[in-house]
């Protein structure tokens, strides 16, 4: 940073001879020949082959191509059995073109592979193939040759696996990027010497220029930008050397374009403090001027940058929580910091289609971090059929086609822990508790013999027992989802707690489900896939079980609509007329619902859908939906969030379309006397007046021969 304020030309070949070594490290025999030369500290200006240090550049972009490498049209032909290729092509920027040796992408059958390109072969032969067609007249950097080539079957070796070449050269791309920010932030320390020295020397109006007040405000702006891009810069340093790749991956292209794309404006604003001084040569602020575009430019611009934060986010969204850790740590009291905080976790909710994030907000690149933007505008659709609005605006959503399977294909989760044998602390049960084991699994149950509904008798072996034996009806409801489980650590009377996060405790077959939070954290979710999961928590104490209306892969796109129907008391025949009501109201509409026993007081009425709608469009849908059934009953029914306001009205609760909130699961065991069950019914059971929401329990819930919700489950 020190030397790079001296002059910036050379930082680009010494750039990418340090650059390059993580490259050429991919293939070993290169490594061997090429490594110890880039490393070494002494300089040698000549092209020979026994040259004790050496230099290295590169040459990617092509000219039908840009920053599209994978678009380059060079070709590599095969000479031999020692991986030599001859390479025919056209390179429109190949920089440093002194340097001893380059990396380049070419085209073999098998795709974009990276190549090593002496200028000197081993024989001591200059390697004709390669041409400089020009030297590029530039801007700034004129100390720094840039150049266009031809390749003429030019001799190079192989880098890597074939049609590898983007992955190998990446960790060229990222360090050359790093100092991007570097060299823009030299340039601005630069600047800023400059301008405070001409401004402390320069008298105005009859007193020097740095004690007028407007000049302290620019000042200050200068030096804070600069203060900021260095630690910035420093920081990213650090990630680099201590191996924070998740850091590195989302910070080298956020900075990359905030440091970068800063770098000219705040040259001009250092330069007009010296006023036509700084229109001069003599004064360094023109080369600092010419020089600053280059950084933003290099190794891809602003618009790539943004684009190359979309693959992370995507592959691993959990990367953006390491960012909020990082602005967690700035933001303190700032509600700007807070406000952008939010700003970002809220797109970062919100895909760009099915599973990837949107494209990044300039706004917020600006400030350093990286935003997603909002979607455009599309269609709202609850299925895959596009909403048909009626005159009376009314829509009418798709329906899920075709049974849920056990996973979707694509499903990515993290990887869970390592399994344990037993539980181990942090659990209800004692580390040297005595375990025992019940018929479906090998799953170890500590006390079974604890009763957890008193009036009942019923156990803690009896509420196991009863999840294995349910797990094939309940696992197709749980699976993908979510969950927030209901403990309790002792009886039902004794009041248990509800749980989000998923314990390090827990074993690697009890899935971690991640999940982007509203303030911006990630957090982890427990799941259930399998009956020996559902049978461990239940061993653990949960009793009642609740899940999300989406599933990973897409947590976005919801797959069921849950509307509750919650009497204002025990009535359960109000609930009946509402659930029918509501039944007519969703027919109208072309939808069908399922009816649910909550095991509680009132009724769910469960709509699959097929996923293909955000939560915003399936809120708005619920909504039109509730007061649709309203209208149908305004005495008997109501939409009132808070108890005061219902005046004894059954409550229509459309709340559980919103993103995060939870609806039990069918089959779930409820804490409840009686020990009742969340029970799927078909629409004739619930004409029978004798029904009501706790009419299944524990002890009867398996008798039934059928789950009428397996064909949609």
């Amino acid at each position: 940073m020190t030397w790079g304020q001296c002059e910036a030309g050379h930082g680009c070949p010494v750039t990418m001879t340090f650059a390059a070594v993580p490259a050429l490290r991919v293939e070993p025999r290169v490594a061997d020949e090429w490594v110890p030369r880039l490393l070494a500290r002494a300089y040698d200006p000549e092209l020979r082959a026994d040259k004790a240090s050496a230099k290295c550049g590169m040459a990617m972009t092509e000219k039908q191509g840009g920053s599209d490498v994978r678009a380059n049209t060079t070709q590599a032909e095969p000479l031999g059995d020692d991986d030599w290729y001859a390479l025919t092509g056209h390179k429109w920027f190949c920089s440093a073109p002194m340097c001893d040796l380059f990396l380049i992408l070419a085209q073999i059958p098998e795709g974009i592979t990276c190549f090593a390109l002496p200028r000197v072969l081993p024989d001591g032969e200059r390697n004709a193939g390669f041409q400089i067609q020009r030297l590029k007249e530039k801007l700034g950097n004129r100390s720094n040759a840039s150049s266009e080539v031809e390749f003429q079957g030019a001799l190079a070796q192989r880098v890597g696996e074939p049609g590898r070449g983007v992955p190998t050269i990446i960790g060229m791309v990222g360090h050359t990027r790093l100092d991007c920010v570097i060299g823009t932030t030299t340039n601005m320390r630069l600047a800023v010497a400059h301008a405070t020295h001409h401004a402390a020397h320069r008298s105005v109006f009859g007193k020097p220029l740095i004690d007028q007040p407007l000049m302290q405000q620019v000042l200050a702006d200068l030096c804070i930008e600069s203060e900021a891009a260095t630690l910035s810069a420093l920081r990213l340093a650090r990630a680099y050397d201590e191996g924070d790749r998740a850091f590195v991956r989302l910070g080298t292209a956020v900075l990359k374009y905030s440091v970068c794309k800063r770098g000219p404006a705040h040259a001009g604003e250092a330069l007009e403090v010296l006023g036509g001084n700084g229109y001069v040569e003599e004064s360094g602020l023109p080369r600092i001027y010419r020089e600053q575009p280059l950084n933003s430019v290099w190794e891809g611009s602003g618009n790539v940058m943004c684009l190359d934060v979309l693959p992370g986010l995507a592959k691993e969204p959990a990367l953006l929580g390491g960012w909020f850790d990082e602005l967690d740590e700035a933001r303190g009291n700032r509600p700007p910091l807070r406000r952008l905080r939010r700003r970002v976790a809220r797109r970062a909710r919100r895909p760009r289609g099915r599973g990837a994030p949107g494209p990044p907000g300039r706004r917020e690149a600006r400030t350093g971090h990286a935003g997603l933007a909002a979607r455009p505008p599309r269609p709202a659709r609850l299925g895959r059929r596009v909403l048909r609005r009626a005159p009376g605006g009314r829509c009418r959503p798709g329906l899920r086609d075709a049974p849920a399977g056990d996973r979707r294909p694509g499903d990515r989760r993290a990887p869970p822990p390592p399994r344990r044998a037993f539980v181990e602390g942090g659990g209800e049960d004692p580390p040297g508790a005595t375990p025992a084991c019940i018929s479906r699994s090998d799953v170890p149950l500590t006390h079974p013999e604890r009763v957890v509904f008193g009036e009942d008798g019923i156990t803690k072996g009896d509420v196991v027992a009863y999840y294995a034996a349910v797990a094939d009806r309940m696992l197709p409801h749980l699976r993908g989802r979510p969950l927030t489980l209901e403990r309790f650590r002792k009886t039902i009377a004794d009041g248990g707690f509800y749980q989000q996060g998923r314990p390090e405790h827990f074993p690697g077959y009890v899935p971690r489900i991640d999940v982007v939070r509203a303030s911006g954290e990630i957090g982890h979710h427990p799941g259930c896939d399998s009956a020996d999961a559902l049978v461990f928590l239940a061993n653990q104490g949960v009793l009642t079980f609740h899940g999300w209306a989406a599933r990973e892969p897409d947590l976005e796109h919801p797959d069921r609509l849950v509307l509750d129907l919650d009497p204002a008391d025990e009535d359960f025949a109000s609930v009946r007329r509402a659930a029918f009501a509501l039944r007519d109201v969703l027919e109208d509409r072309g939808v069908h619902g399922l009816p649910l026993l909550t095991g509680s007081r009132g009724l769910h009425v469960i709509v699959p859908l097929d996923g293909s709608s955000d939560w915003e469009e399936l809120m708005a849908w619920t909504k039109e939906l509730g007061a649709a059934l309203v209208k149908t009953a305004p005495k008997e029914l109501t939409r009132a969030f808070y108890k005061s306001q219902r005046r004894g009205r059954l409550y229509v609760d459309t709340g559980r379309a919103r993103r995060g909130h939870t609806a039990v699961i069918p089959w779930t065991v409820r804490g409840r006397p009686g020990a009742p069950v969340a029970t799927p019914i078909t629409w004739a059971e619930l004409e029978n007046p004798q029904v009501h929401a706790r009419s299944f329990t524990l002890r009867t819930a398996l008798d039934r021969p059928a789950d009428p919700w397996r064909p949609t489950a």
